[in-house]
């Protein structure tokens, strides 16, 4: 059985060690056996006593460095050392090869299969110096069978012998190395000469027949009968600098897309801040955030997410100009950073994004439609840092989606209260939620024929601690905008199941239904269905007493997948309500497609049926789901009058302030106390 890899790992973050672990553990036929040292003076001591094959270096260690602690051990029998390090630096890698590290590697850029790679290497070549300097039969057997290239010289730095990966590294015969001086084979010899008694190199090998490529080594000597020596070990790193290349190209591109990244804007952005100076035409940054991607994701699949953002950065590459600089921030952000004489035509180009933005497009055989929301901000003497412009331009960005979105506004500094007031909002109301503080009331509902309570509708209210009582529309838009609505939601189901179950076992009856609004991000949950009846089969609440209340918001998605999970809700015997009806623009067009049970008319048409024309709508409604088999509530009664119309139109339930306005759960209990145990109220007994 193969022995294990034994590994001296110093590095002083937790997580980098887990990475580099797992790295290890990904490592197939191959076992490592890890020894961890955080502290670098400790890693010091570890390496002058180390029995381990390999050491894995980090270059940040605290106050030191990994070449502090390479320069520390110098002189010592220590394993071979790679030094890891955040990012690539041809500086820092060549110091590390001056400093004894016989490899470099850059954190995240790497897998398991290369570092497999540079620990065998690593350990191949250790192996064959230590071999080299106990005999001179096994140095030669070492050598010819050596990864790298390896190459003798005399002090005159004359080629005395070279290994077969050496000859063929600059496709020679040995009979063409050994005698000639190695600076004939590389571009600079004057250079190389003196690189190579500094004890590392990098420069460009020259091949027979004139070919260049890039190479690096270390180099060694030694005293032998009062004569120097020298070793060169020597490798080909095309393939490494081309690596460097592309991750030096992919640091400043998006993977997705194929437009430049954050880095390329920070980058641009902090060199115009730089170069600004007054009377010059402005910088402009646009930052541009697509309205609505999210429902692309959930309704349609993060393929055609992925698809749509494709598309979008097509249609904005053919707006800008090759000197302005377009990428991809991340998530469903853009941005458009112009320079020069360029800003003279920001209204023009603003105008181009939106007509493009706005073009719809076919995937997998749907019609989709987006828009966008453009934020600006320019570079000026008061602005001194890239990620300030950018900052401010995400700022105003933010408040054109929050003022109705698919629009354009500058920055201003009056903005920046308004977006702190509400992220501030937003994280009071994610705790407000996380520790049950979100109350639900209940404002009850009548048979209009008898002006009997029959039920009532569960609202949420939200006390806040300073702000007071925050409206509803207020925090749950904070909910939506922040993706909390579907947890808001459950808690708000959550609540209002409870009192109903608590009003059947106060008056063992079924006829007291409950009402509850679920938002379109619920409807598009696929575990709404399971939520909601796991609430009611815990409670043993029959489906009938539930009553789940949309919007014609719903309709704006996907059609089919909010019809099929209505229907599978209806299945299990809830009921579905239309709420709001009449505010929309979709309502007649998908109301018979639609498995729906009540309607309800908006407070809004209530309001004006005193009025001729407000009167026939009512009417007008009233017949239709008549004809559909719905039954009607009317919202926002408040008048005897409106109710006397209502009862008149054939109206079935009422509900408003004329009867009861939203109470607490205490207060709704106590009202019900008073209402169902009149003699007179039609009181339908659990079966």
């Amino acid at each position: 059985m193969t022995s294990p890899v034994r590994v001296l790992l110093i590095e002083d973050d937790e997580d980098d060690r887990l990475i580099a672990v797992d790295l290890l553990d990904d490592i197939e036929e191959i076992d490592y056996e890890v020894t961890w040292v955080s502290d670098p003076v400790a890693g010091i001591d570890a390496l002058k006593d180390s029995d381990h094959d390999v050491c894995l270096l980090d270059y940040r260690l605290g106050p030191l460095t990994g070449l502090d602690v390479l320069t520390a051990v110098a002189g010592h029998h220590v394993p071979p050392s790679i030094l890891l390090t955040g990012q690539a630096d041809e500086e820092v890698d060549r110091a590390a090869a001056a400093a004894g590290a016989v490899d470099f590697l850059v954190k995240g850029n790497f897998d398991a299969q290369e570092l497999e790679r540079a620990i065998r290497y690593a350990t191949r070549n250790a192996k064959a110096l230590r071999a080299a300097r106990r005999s001179e039969a096994r140095f030669r057997s070492v050598v010819s069978a050596a990864a790298d290239g390896i190459v003798l010289l005399n002090d005159k730095l004359e080629v005395l012998e070279a290994n077969p990966a050496a000859r063929a590294m600059f496709r020679v015969d040995e009979d063409e190395l050994v005698g000639r001086h190695c600076s004939e084979f590389v571009d600079d010899a004057a250079a190389f000469r003196s690189e190579v008694r500094e004890g590392s190199f990098e420069t460009t090998g020259r091949r027979r027949g004139g070919e260049f490529f890039p190479i690096e080594g270390s180099t060694a000597s030694w005293l032998s009968e009062g004569e120097r020596f020298w070793s060169i070990i020597v490798r080909d790193v095309s393939e490494k600098n081309q690596l460097l290349k592309q991750l030096a190209q992919e640091a400043f591109t998006d993977g997705l897309t194929g437009l430049g990244n954050r880095n390329l804007l920070r980058r641009e952005v902090a060199r115009a801040v730089s170069e600004y100076r007054d009377g010059q035409p402005e910088p402009v940054l646009i930052l541009i955030g697509i309205d609505g991607f999210r429902n692309v994701n959930d309704l349609h699949g993060h393929e055609a997410g992925d698809q749509v953002l494709k598309i979008v950065a097509h249609r904005l590459r053919a707006c800008v100009r090759r000197d302005e600089t377009l990428v991809r921030l991340g998530g469903d952000e853009f941005a458009l950073f112009v320079e020069g004489s360029s800003v003279d035509n920001i209204d023009h180009m603003t105008r181009r994004l939106f007509d493009e933005l706005r073009q719809p497009f076919k995937f997998d055989g749907r019609l989709i439609s987006i828009t966008g929301s453009l934020g600006v901000a320019r570079i000026d003497n008061d602005l001194v840092e890239a990620d300030e412009v950018i900052r401010n331009a995400d700022i105003a960005m933010g408040e054109a989606k929050a003022a109705g979105r698919n629009r354009l506004l500058e920055f201003e500094q009056a903005m920046s209260g308004a977006v702190l007031d509400r992220i501030s909002l937003e994280e009071d109301l994610r705790l407000a939620i996380d520790h049950g503080e979100i109350e639900v009331y209940f404002q009850p509902f009548v048979e209009l024929r008898n002006e009997k309570v029959c039920g009532a509708e569960a609202l949420a209210r939200w006390h806040h601690p300073e702000r007071g009582s925050v409206p509803p529309p207020v925090f749950i838009e904070a909910a939506e905008r922040a993706n909390m609505i579907v947890e808001l939601g459950r808690s708000v189901l959550r609540q209002a199941v409870e009192q109903l179950a608590l009003w059947r076992r106060r008056f063992d009856t079924t006829a007291l239904v409950l009402s509850v609004n679920i938002s379109a991000r619920q409807l598009n949950d696929p575990q709404l269905v399971p939520f909601v009846m796991g609430l009611l089969s815990e409670r043993s609440l029959p489906p009938e007493m539930l009553v789940l209340e949309i919007t014609e918001s719903v309709m704006v998605g996907d059609v089919d997948l909010v019809i099929s999970r209505l229907e599978t809700l209806r299945d299990c015997g809830i009921k579905i309500a239309l709420d709001d009806f009449g505010t929309g623009y979709s309502s007649l067009s998908y109301l018979q497609r639609l498995p729906v049970d009540i309607l309800k008319l908006d407070r809004a048409f209530v309001v004006e049926a005193d009025e001729e024309r407000g009167r026939a709508l009512v009417d007008a409604v009233g017949r239709m789901s008549e004809s559909l088999g719905l039954t009607t509530v009317a919202e926002g009664v408040e008048t005897t009058d409106q109710r006397d119309l209502l009862i008149a139109l054939g109206y079935d339930r009422g509900q408003g302030y004329l009867w009861a306005r939203p109470k607490s759960a205490s207060d709704m209990l106590e009202y019900l106390e008073v209402e169902v145990l009149r003699p007179d109220w039609p009181w339908v007994p659990t079966p």
